[in-house]
């Protein structure tokens, strides 16, 4: 009985310790700060923050997921990015006139850069399936986008 007891003190005192070391220790403040931030979507602040914990504690497991799952996350983040600002260029061009047929080459090779991203993105489970949906939407847009100049030209 006093054998049990004393593991279950063991136990708590260490636990205690370790709960008081995370809380009093800036870089782990600053990982749980930065897990905050990759939730609410943040994942530049999020990645910039488990980073900066991660140089101050190389052993803060918890910076290092965060750090890797929002680096992660901006892959998916930039690829969305990009592929607005090439389908703001893409209807700008087809807004003219006359799409002359330089311009349905450029539109093409726009297509074909985001069809190419899109396949190099690292598949993950901790992505937020917001996240992975919208890539996915983006990707099927940018094939019809080609198919069409494909069969135009």
């Amino acid at each position: 009985m006093k054998f049990k007891l004393f593991f279950i003190v063991l136990a708590l005192l260490t636990l205690g310790t370790l709960l008081i070391y995370s809380l009093i220790s800036h870089s782990y403040q600053l990982s749980l700060e930065s897990k905050v931030h990759y939730y609410l979507g943040d994942y530049d602040k999020a990645y910039k923050m488990a980073k900066e914990a991660h140089n101050e504690d190389k052993y803060n497991r918890m910076a290092a997921t965060v750090m890797t799952q929002s680096n992660l996350a901006l892959e998916y983040v930039n690829y969305i990015r990009q592929a607005k600002e090439y389908k703001k260029r893409i209807k700008e061009i087809s807004q003219k006139r006359f799409v002359e047929k330089a311009d349905r080459i450029r539109i093409k090779f726009m297509c074909d850069i985001i069809i190419e991203r899109y396949v190099k993105l690292t598949p993950t489970v901790v992505i937020d399936e917001a996240l992975k949906d919208e890539a996915l939407n983006v990707y099927k847009e940018f094939q019809k986008i080609h198919e069409q100049v494909t069969d135009a030209l």
